[in-house]
This record gives C-alpha cells, structure tokens and sequence, in this order.
C-alpha cells in the first residue's frame, strides 16, 4: 500500500471510544473525535490540533500530513499491510 493509498482509507469518527478499544478513553466525558485510517489506525482531533500517540511518543502539530506520514510508517513497521 501506498502512502496515497493509506490516506485515501481516512474516515472522519465522531467518537473513538466507538472504535478503537483503549483503557486511557474509559473515563472520557467528552467524545474524543479523530480520524480512522484501515479502521485500526488513528490521530485525534483536538482544539484545533491533531494529535498522534505511537507507544509512549506523543506528537502534536497543525501539519496533518506529516502525522499521518509518521503514522504510515507506523502502520508499515506492524505489519499492517501484508
């Protein structure tokens, strides 16, 4: 799969604690919204910020594109696409 091809796969989600299954989304007032990408991968949306957690590493920018690179090589390293 292609980068292109990965980001293509991007779905606005209104409430992650709907999809992605996290102890951390357990006691969430407010719906944590994002974007799901293969329906397993995700950056939240926030005040107007992205963010992505990858392990223990957090990132924050305003640069979409550059978190969902960081995301696909992610996704690439987990074996997502065999």
């Amino acid at each position: 799969m292609t980068f292109e091809e990965f980001r293509a796969t991007r779905k606005f989600c209104p409430d992650l604690r709907t999809t992605i299954h996290a102890d951390f989304y357990e006691d969430c007032v407010k719906a944590p919204i994002g974007l799901l990408y293969q329906d397993d991968f995700y950056i939240e949306i926030a005040d107007g910020s992205f963010f992505l957690t990858i392990g223990c590493e957090q990132k924050t920018s305003d640069d979409l594109e550059a978190l969902e690179r960081d995301l696909f090589d992610y996704a690439i390293g987990e074996g997502a696409f065999q």
